[in-house]
């Protein structure tokens, strides 16, 4: 029920954004289960932060059943600071998919 609401708030906006402790979240519906999620982090932040918090967003979305496509890392420059950025793609299974 849970992967449905949130494929229900997907469908009707073309995509979610939140900004959590200096985070900017960007959460994209790309049709058929799958997902793009962009994860800006704070001028402090590590790899290490940005994929925790990467893989703890698509587990919001997908529970266990899931399949990382593809997760880059990049640097940006906003504000004068620089800031990590990690993107990626995945696709979430239901029992029926297994």
């Amino acid at each position: 029920m849970k992967n449905f609401l949130y494929i229900f708030i997907l469908s009707i906006s073309p995509g979610w954004t939140n900004e959590i402790n200096d985070f900017h979240i960007k959460l994209l519906f790309q049709g058929s289960d799958s997902y793009s999620l962009s994860i800006e982090g704070k001028s402090s932040s590590s790899k290490k932060d940005l994929k925790l918090l990467f893989t703890n967003k698509v587990k919001e979305v997908c529970g266990t059943r899931f399949e990382l496509l593809n997760v880059t890392f990049d640097r940006i420059i906003k504000d004068e600071n620089e800031r990590e950025i990690i993107q990626g793609s995945f696709k979430c299974f239901v029992k029926s998919q297994m």
